[in-house]
Protein backbone atom coordinates (compact mmCIF):
# COMPACT_ATOMS: atom_id res chain seq x y z
CA UNK A 1 0.00 0.00 0.00
CA UNK A 2 2.87 2.38 0.79
CA UNK A 3 4.43 1.76 -2.66
CA UNK A 4 1.06 2.46 -4.30
CA UNK A 5 0.84 5.84 -2.49
CA UNK A 6 4.38 6.70 -3.61
CA UNK A 7 3.56 5.80 -7.23
CA UNK A 8 0.40 7.91 -7.13
CA UNK A 9 2.36 10.85 -5.69
CA UNK A 10 4.91 10.53 -8.50
CA UNK A 11 2.16 10.39 -11.11
CA UNK A 12 0.50 13.50 -9.71
CA UNK A 13 3.86 15.27 -9.72
CA UNK A 14 4.39 14.17 -13.34
CA UNK A 15 7.60 12.35 -12.48
CA UNK A 16 6.78 8.72 -13.27
CA UNK A 17 6.95 7.48 -16.84
CA UNK A 18 7.47 3.97 -18.18
CA UNK A 19 8.75 2.73 -21.50
CA UNK A 20 5.12 1.99 -22.44
CA UNK A 21 3.93 5.49 -21.71
CA UNK A 22 2.85 7.24 -18.58
CA UNK A 23 1.41 5.77 -15.44
CA UNK A 24 -2.15 6.73 -14.53
CA UNK A 25 -3.98 6.51 -11.23
CA UNK A 26 -7.60 5.36 -11.27
CA UNK A 27 -9.51 4.58 -8.07
CA UNK A 28 -6.25 4.36 -6.13
CA UNK A 29 -4.57 1.92 -8.53
CA UNK A 30 -1.64 2.92 -10.71
CA UNK A 31 -1.57 1.35 -14.16
CA UNK A 32 0.86 1.86 -17.03
CA UNK A 33 -0.93 2.73 -20.26
CA UNK A 34 0.43 2.80 -23.78
CA UNK A 35 -0.49 6.44 -24.38
CA UNK A 36 -2.29 9.24 -22.60
CA UNK A 37 -4.81 9.65 -25.40
CA UNK A 38 -6.00 7.89 -28.50
CA UNK A 39 -7.93 9.98 -31.02
CA UNK A 40 -9.84 9.18 -34.19
CA UNK A 41 -12.48 10.48 -36.59
CA UNK A 42 -14.92 7.69 -37.44
CA UNK A 43 -17.65 7.64 -40.08
CA UNK A 44 -20.95 6.26 -38.81
CA UNK A 45 -23.54 4.81 -41.21
CA UNK A 46 -26.84 2.94 -41.05
CA UNK A 47 -24.87 -0.28 -40.53
CA UNK A 48 -23.61 -0.57 -36.95
CA UNK A 49 -19.83 -0.39 -36.78
CA UNK A 50 -17.06 -0.14 -34.20
CA UNK A 51 -16.20 3.42 -33.22
CA UNK A 52 -13.88 2.49 -30.34
CA UNK A 53 -12.22 -0.92 -29.99
CA UNK A 54 -11.98 -2.41 -26.52
CA UNK A 55 -9.04 -3.84 -24.63
CA UNK A 56 -6.76 -0.82 -24.98
CA UNK A 57 -6.57 0.11 -21.28
CA UNK A 58 -8.70 3.28 -21.46
CA UNK A 59 -10.00 5.02 -18.35
CA UNK A 60 -12.43 7.29 -20.17
CA UNK A 61 -13.89 7.58 -23.64
CA UNK A 62 -15.33 10.78 -25.10
CA UNK A 63 -17.42 10.64 -28.26
CA UNK A 64 -18.45 13.86 -30.03
CA UNK A 65 -20.92 13.76 -32.90
CA UNK A 66 -19.36 16.26 -35.32
CA UNK A 67 -21.85 15.51 -38.10
CA UNK A 68 -25.34 16.81 -38.86
CA UNK A 69 -27.51 13.82 -37.86
CA UNK A 70 -28.09 11.82 -34.68
CA UNK A 71 -26.16 8.62 -34.06
CA UNK A 72 -26.83 5.95 -31.47
CA UNK A 73 -24.07 4.35 -29.39
CA UNK A 74 -24.05 0.95 -27.70
CA UNK A 75 -22.61 -2.52 -27.60
CA UNK A 76 -22.52 -5.06 -30.45
CA UNK A 77 -25.87 -5.21 -32.21
CA UNK A 78 -26.78 -1.60 -31.39
CA UNK A 79 -29.77 -0.21 -33.30
CA UNK A 80 -31.51 3.16 -33.50
CA UNK A 81 -34.02 1.69 -31.05
CA UNK A 82 -31.63 0.17 -28.50
CA UNK A 83 -28.73 2.65 -28.63
CA UNK A 84 -28.13 5.81 -26.64
CA UNK A 85 -28.64 8.85 -28.89
CA UNK A 86 -25.92 11.43 -29.44
CA UNK A 87 -27.43 14.40 -31.27
CA UNK A 88 -25.45 16.40 -33.83
CA UNK A 89 -22.91 18.53 -31.98
CA UNK A 90 -23.34 16.69 -28.65
CA UNK A 91 -20.62 14.98 -26.65
CA UNK A 92 -20.83 11.89 -24.46
CA UNK A 93 -18.18 10.76 -21.96
CA UNK A 94 -18.03 7.21 -20.65
CA UNK A 95 -15.92 6.44 -17.58
CA UNK A 96 -16.56 3.05 -16.01
CA UNK A 97 -17.10 1.06 -19.22
CA UNK A 98 -14.64 3.04 -21.32
CA UNK A 99 -12.49 0.01 -22.16
CA UNK A 100 -15.36 -1.90 -23.79
CA UNK A 101 -15.86 -2.06 -27.55
CA UNK A 102 -18.38 0.64 -28.56
CA UNK A 103 -20.49 0.63 -31.71
CA UNK A 104 -22.54 3.35 -33.40
CA UNK A 105 -25.27 3.56 -36.02
CA UNK A 106 -27.31 6.23 -37.79
CA UNK A 107 -30.82 6.16 -39.25
CA UNK A 108 -31.33 4.61 -42.69
CA UNK A 109 -29.93 6.74 -45.51
CA UNK A 110 -27.82 8.98 -43.26
CA UNK A 111 -24.20 9.24 -42.18
CA UNK A 112 -22.33 11.25 -39.60
CA UNK A 113 -18.82 11.50 -38.18
CA UNK A 114 -17.81 11.08 -34.57
CA UNK A 115 -14.60 12.27 -32.96
CA UNK A 116 -13.18 9.83 -30.43
CA UNK A 117 -10.88 10.64 -27.51
CA UNK A 118 -9.77 7.76 -25.32
CA UNK A 119 -7.60 8.37 -22.28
Amino acid sequence: MKLNKILIALVVAGLLFSSMGAARAWDGVTTAVSTFAQTAQVSVTATAGVVAAGGVNRFSLTIRNTGLVTCWIGMAGVTTTTGFPILAGETMTIDRAADATWYAITAAGTTTTVAILGE
